[in-house]
């Protein structure tokens, strides 16, 4: 049997495990979900066997990105990887089982149609539309806010600052305009200067 002082002692001790459990749930989600690493294979396994190109829609990339659930064998994944953080992929659900068209400014993540496994290894393939502290990889609301993003050369684990994301931005632009993109194309993806 507790004692009245041991009792005391136990429910600090039982308070204090508590409340820093709760602490840590909120500074550290649980998730890791959207793994960017896993497009890229997704993406590279496109190119591969379509001759080197990435996927490509009439319809705008967000279809285009539709194309990569045939190369998974378990669909119910499949989303994750093209969507970012707290996205669970109800557009993309939605125009599997309806036709409709994937509305672009509803993807969480953007996505550069037209490239190849042959262009410019630094341009962006696939990108975070909104940056989140830490990352999908490292979340943690401590930590600066970064997208993720995954290039044309497979390269993958490249996280921008929110402070550097004009820099990469000027970058990315330059690159496509020198790829062949023409300036409104560049405009839709990366906004107008």
């Amino acid at each position: 049997m507790l004692n009245g002082r041991s009792r005391v002692l136990l429910s600090v001790v039982l308070g204090v495990c508590l409340l820093a459990g709760l602490f840590w749930r909120w500074a550290f989600p649980p998730r890791h979900e959207h793994c960017i690493s896993a497009a890229k294979m997704l993406l590279r396994s496109y190119a591969e066997a379509n001759g080197g190109a990435y996927p490509t829609s009439r319809q705008g990339w967000g279809d285009a990105l539709l194309k990569l659930n045939d190369q998974t064998e378990n669909p119910e994944d499949w989303s994750s990887v093209v969507t970012g953080v707290d996205d669970r992929g109800e557009v993309f659900y939605e125009a599997l089982k309806t036709g409709a068209d994937v509305r672009e400014e509803a993807c969480s993540r953007v996505y550069i149609q037209g490239l190849s496994a042959d262009s410019s290894p630094g341009i962006a393939l696939l990108f975070d539309r909104v940056s989140v502290p830490g990352g999908d990889h490292a979340r943690c609301r401590f930590r600066a806010n970064v997208r993720e993003v995954i290039y044309t050369s497979g390269g993958v684990g490249m996280t921008i600052e929110d402070e550097d994301w004009p820099a990469f931005v000027a970058t990315q632009k330059a690159l496509l305009k020198a790829e062949g993109f023409s300036q409104s194309s560049i405009e839709d993806v990366y906004g107008r200067p």
